[in-house]
């Protein structure tokens, strides 16, 4: 079942509305050629949960009035079959009722999956990606990475000194700050760029299909932002990072969140404030500091 879900969120939805409007003439033909005895009706559910689940509400609403008409048609060439002529009538009003209640509770319950989903993915204090929703999204940029051969740059970043907020500020200010981090970096990056929240204060980015020139720019563009955030509140605070970037790709993500960690414990070992970068080629790791 889950691969056929797969295989139809795959498909256009121009294509899937097309396709389940003709299930829809095919199931009417079927059942003028079967006549009244044979009752085929609730097949119509199946076009029209494919169109309601995977194009939208309105289409699945477009395709239970179709599918009450196309059955209606049918009924009307087979008309001297019914005991009386408003029995078809009545029927399909029903039908489009119970098609139509189909699609709009599958439809709420679209909805609410979604934003459960979106929900648990969600940092509820930062509003940014948290660490379950990092590591699924980063498994599949590796996963592209290794098929097209690509270089890709991971960033692990930890505020230096933020328990001195919370001890002197208060625990509100301490929140108000990392939400006003989790908002700058959000701003600050691509929008093929993943940032998550994935500790207390420890963020990462990954950076898809980017190699160390353009890395190092966005890392001291992000760095320079946030530093020009925390002057402005004159809140003693600084940032280090821990950057890696890989053109020899790893198998997993593990690796590649353990190498960026490492790299980071060694910026703050080195007074903090501070950015390591390495760049793991094919052979040789070469390493670089800045600031």
């Amino acid at each position: 079942m889950k691969k056929i879900l797969i295989k139809f969120s795959d498909f256009s939805q121009p294509f899937l509305f097309i396709l389940c409007l003709l299930l829809t003439l095919v199931i009417g033909s079927i059942r003028y050629l079967t006549g009244t005895e044979w009752e085929f009706s609730l097949f119509y559910l199946f076009p029209i949960c494919i169109a309601t689940w995977f194009i939208t509400r309105w289409a699945g609403v477009v395709l239970s009035i179709t599918s009450a008409l196309s059955w209606f048609v049918a009924d009307m060439f087979l008309i001297n079959r019914f005991s009386h002529y408003l029995v078809p009538c009545i029927n399909e009003l029903l039908r489009s009722i119970v098609f139509l209640a189909a699609t709009f509770t599958l439809s709420e319950l679209k909805n609410l999956i979604f934003r459960q989903e979106k929900l648990a993915l969600t940092d509820t204090l930062t509003g940014i990606a948290n660490r379950r929703a990092f590591f699924k999204y980063a498994e599949i940029e590796l996963m592209r990475a290794q098929r097209f051969e690509r270089p890709f740059t991971i960033a692990y970043m930890d505020i230096d000194n933020f328990k001195s907020i919370n001890d002197k500020c208060g625990h509100n200010i301490g929140d108000v700050l990392l939400r006003s981090i989790g908002g700058t970096l959000k701003r600050a990056i691509r929008n093929v760029d993943i940032v998550a929240r994935i500790g207390g204060d420890e963020f990462v980015l990954f950076l898809p299909e980017t190699d160390e020139k353009v890395a190092c720019a966005i890392i001291r563009r992000i760095d320079k932002k946030l530093n020009d955030f925390v002057h402005m509140h004159e809140w003693p605070i600084s940032f280090s990072f821990g950057v890696v970037t890989f053109s020899n790709i790893p198998k997993n993500i593990d690796d590649i969140i353990n190498k960026a960690d490492q790299l980071l414990l060694e910026a703050k070992k080195m007074g903090k404030a501070k950015i390591r970068h390495k760049i793991i080629t094919d052979v040789i790791g070469i390493e670089k500091n800045h600031k």
